[in-house]
């Protein structure tokens, strides 16, 4: 198994989405793929409908195919570890269900990099950021000319980077693990319910651990509100379990670099998130617990709106 490719395909409520998803798995070039499809209790997912359109569409490279259909819906942290636990891959890409890989070649150019650099056990590349019916609107990552950048020497640096600036730099989706990877770091943190890649970035800047960077498009993420962290409504409350998780995630996940991300930056985005928290909750919804609630958290308001405005017009506009 030496050189099998695991690829983890996440599907939640995705529909016909997952199919294009499934395509873009089974168009890859690398010689020997197994496919797992991990299904978070979707109420139309049909796993044997979904064996038999990969066996139908497969190009000879797929050596393996499990589908896992959980019966109760646990969230995306779940739902992604129970596929690393069935992977039995050297190597692992995940994909979210409604998302697309950037080309047919990124799984084999990912893997030739780890093949070329034994001592590292994962690599990342860019992110697409595409509106929903899949058009480039943006790049992100680290996006920069290669891994000898001096960002990627430096651990305080690096920390710095991920937690002010560059949170999607080490998504998930845009990182071919080896599953050496998760042997000697652990799975997803479940204390987390929907947000994965996050908690992860910061482990792997903590621990040190080596990596590399492709600097080419890899993944194809479906935006403009289709997901829950990409919906324009700022204080939406079917996104309660979101905020919960970024809240967690500054508490937990960044208690112990406050320092070198910024105590004040911490402080002020850990309150934004309280504040979304509390404002969806408000029960009643009047005019005035809402103005209460603002007023309370005004100074991390401002200085949310004066550190990312960018995000704050998106909401506008949204």
């Amino acid at each position: 198994m030496e050189n099998l490719l695991t690829v983890i395909v996440l599907s939640y409520r995705n529909g016909g989405m997952l199919y294009e998803t499934l395509d873009s798995v089974l168009e890859q070039t690398w010689p020997d793929i197994e496919v797992v499809v991990c299904d978070d209790a979707s109420p139309d997912f049909e796993a044997e409908t979904v064996k038999e359109y990969i066996a139908a569409h497969s190009r000879g490279n797929i050596s393996n195919v499990s589908v896992i259909a959980s019966p109760v819906n646990a969230g995306t942290v779940k739902n992604l570890n129970r596929g690393i636990s069935a992977a039995k891959g050297a190597f692992l890409k995940i994909i979210a269900g409604d998302d697309l890989f950037s080309a047919p070649g990124v799984c084999a150019a990912q893997i030739e990099y780890l093949n070329a650099h034994p001592g590292m056990n994962l690599v990342v590349g860019n992110i697409e950021e595409c509106d929903e019916r899949m058009n480039r609107q943006s790049m992100s990552g680290f996006l920069l000319k290669d891994d000898a950048d001096p960002l990627f020497q430096d651990k305080k640096a690096l920390l710095r980077y991920l937690v002010r600036r560059g949170q999607k730099a080490l998504a998930t989706q845009a990182i071919c693990f080896r599953k050496a990877f998760f042997d000697k770091n652990g799975m997803y943190d479940e204390r987390f319910r929907l947000i994965e890649d996050l908690p992860m970035a910061i482990r792997i800047a903590e621990n040190e651990e080596r990596f590399g960077y492709l600097n080419l498009p890899c993944v194809k993420h479906r935006g403009s509100g289709v997901g829950v962290s990409t919906s324009s409504e700022a204080f939406d409350v079917r996104k309660l379990r979101y905020y919960e998780d970024l809240e967690k995630f500054y508490a937990i996940s960044l208690a112990p670099v406050r320092r070198i991300a910024g105590s004040t930056f911490v402080r002020m985005r850990h309150g934004v998130c309280k504040f979304r928290i509390e404002y969806c909750r408000l029960d009643p919804p009047s005019a005035w617990n809402k103005l209460k609630t603002v007023i309370r958290y005004l100074p991390h308001l401002t200085y949310y709106a004066l550190t990312k405005m960018d995000r704050v017009l998106f909401y506008l506009r949204g």
